[in-house]
């Protein structure tokens, strides 16, 4: 079907009051799903050729054969209490509505009339849905929505804000920004919490790195090996405060830093069954500290 064929231009005004009438005849839910689906594709062409108003006549024309079919198929009269799903709640049982059992005894009421069988359970639910909506709300609000979950939209929040106006409304309302109050408060603790550990360990990082450069650059001692193909030097990184006790022994025995550590190393290899010269266990003569050294110091 081209375009032209489906809607003669300018007649949008014709089609849309033809459409109204035909609603007005129908009486079976097919009936009403072929103009809705006419509706769609008059609708579709006339957004081609960017007229809104028309447009937005014909989804009016949609929706309001959608709710025609829900109003038919509530017209069985299926009773809602007789369609839940029990419940054992440890002292009694309780119910829930249970659209699906709902959707299966309407269509076993329509049993003869393929149309319904046909329906898809979304396109079911959604009539009915749309057929409830008050007609008052309906009729005010059919012209600003163009489609029906637009419409179910704005009433579902109508019904919010009705029952957000009555007194259990309100205490629910405000438990609930309670509720929300005190997560997000919990959830600031938390993310400061969290802030103040990452910086600790991050400050603890900083001081570590800190000191291992310090230690390199101002304690970094090199002792000499006799092995000098497999190893050229050994260099040691202390803390600080070893480093002043080291420091301090070695003022008091007249020894250099590095004569002293070669002599705890050599000792450390003994202990552990290595074979050490006793020439390495004595420090070499350019290492000793000439005896003056203590008293210059002292002055």
């Amino acid at each position: 079907m081209t375009k032209n064929a489906l809607v003669p231009a300018g007649k949008s005004s014709a089609l849309y009051a033809q459409m109204q009438t035909a609603i007005a005849r129908c009486y079976s839910v097919d009936e009403y799903k072929e103009v809705a689906a006419h509706a769609t594709a008059i609708a579709a062409y006339y957004k081609q050729i960017h007229d809104d108003e028309s447009v937005r006549k014909f989804l009016q024309i949609k929706i309001r054969a959608w709710r025609r079919i829900g109003e038919i198929l509530i017209s069985a009269k299926i009773d809602k209490a007789t369609c839940t799903t029990r419940r054992d709640t440890g002292r009694n049982l309780s119910g829930t509505f249970n659209m699906a059992e709902y959707i299966r005894k309407t269509k076993v009421f329509f049993k003869h009339d393929k149309s319904v069988e046909q329906l898809s359970d979304t396109a079911f639910r959604q009539a009915i849905a749309i057929a409830e909506v008050p007609e008052e709300f309906f009729t005010k609000n059919i012209t600003k929505c163009t489609s029906i979950d637009h419409l179910l939209s704005e009433y579902a929040l109508l019904q919010r804000r009705e029952w957000e106006a009555t007194p259990e409304g309100q205490a629910q309302k405000a438990a609930i920004e309670s509720s929300v109050k005190e997560q997000r408060a919990a959830d600031t603790r938390v993310e400061k919490q969290r802030e103040k550990e990452k910086a600790e360990e991050q400050a603890e990082l900083d001081l570590l790195r800190k000191a291992q450069a310090e230690a390199f650059n101002e304690v970094g001692i090199t002792l000499e090996r006799h092995d000098r193909k497999r190893m050229a030097q050994v260099v040691f990184l202390i803390k600080r405060e070893l480093h002043d006790v080291l420091r301090q022994a070695a003022f008091d025995n007249h020894m250099t830093m590095q004569a002293l550590l070669r002599s705890g190393l050599a000792m450390w290899l003994f202990a552990h069954g290595y074979k050490v010269s006793v020439e390495d266990m004595q420090p070499s003569k350019r290492e000793k500290v000439p005896s003056n050294a203590k008293t210059k110091a002292q002055r």
